[in-house]
């Protein structure tokens, strides 16, 4: 979905913003569809004793970071004007970045 948002920078055109949430919502859609999956997965991988503790901060770090990279982003895009793109292009490595790391753990067996 980045590649997407990305082209509409190049877009001069009144309904841009409606193509950007459409984007950002399927975004969003896809994300949490594959969250499900990932937490049965990882309460397989942690150990019983530690899962509580391990998810709460897990939890609390996700949050931060998100956080922390929203007020980030928009500090960028307010200074960065047309340089937008640039902050695509960088949230599209760190995904790639992170589904590479994804798929380099180990999965258990079924």
């Amino acid at each position: 979905m980045f590649l997407p948002m990305l082209a509409l920078t190049f877009v001069h055109s009144a309904s841009v913003g409606w193509w950007l949430v459409l984007f950002a919502t399927i975004y969003s859609i896809s994300a949490a569809l594959t969250s499900p999956a990932w937490g049965s997965i990882m309460a397989e991988v942690v150990p019983e004793h530690l899962r509580g503790r391990y998810f709460s901060l897990r939890g609390r770090y996700s949050t931060l970071s998100n956080t922390i990279a929203f007020l980030a982003a928009g500090v960028f895009s307010h200074f960065s004007g047309a340089q937008i793109a640039l902050g695509f292009c960088h949230s599209f490595r760190r995904r790639l970045f992170s589904q590479n790391g994804l798929d380099r753990a180990a999965h258990p067996t079924l």
